[in-house]
């Protein structure tokens, strides 16, 4: 339960942040979120806030954000050695 309270928190944390425009307390809980989550739930969050701002009538920012920091931080956690379940 205390997993899922933290995945919750972080993850409205991140939502607020991003329509409040506060830029470095986004970056700094995607992040956070990054380790102590896994990433794929960040991609519904990009699709959620393209929604909201109306970019699929054009160029998709936070999807596309959301994508390329999944596969890149994908990519980096086995080299970081961070365990996927948990964030232990």
């Amino acid at each position: 339960m205390k997993y899922f309270l933290g995945f919750i928190a972080g993850w409205l944390l991140i939502l607020i942040a991003v329509l409040q425009q506060w830029v470095f307390i986004a970056c700094g809980a995607v992040l956070l979120f990054s380790f102590l989550y896994p990433t794929h739930s960040l991609l519904l969050l990009g699709l959620l806030l393209d929604g909201y701002f109306g970019a699929f009538y054009g160029v998709p920012v936070f999807s596309g954000l959301a994508l390329s920091w999944f596969v890149f931080f994908e990519s980096l956690r086995d080299q970081l050695n961070v365990n996927r379940e948990f964030g232990v």
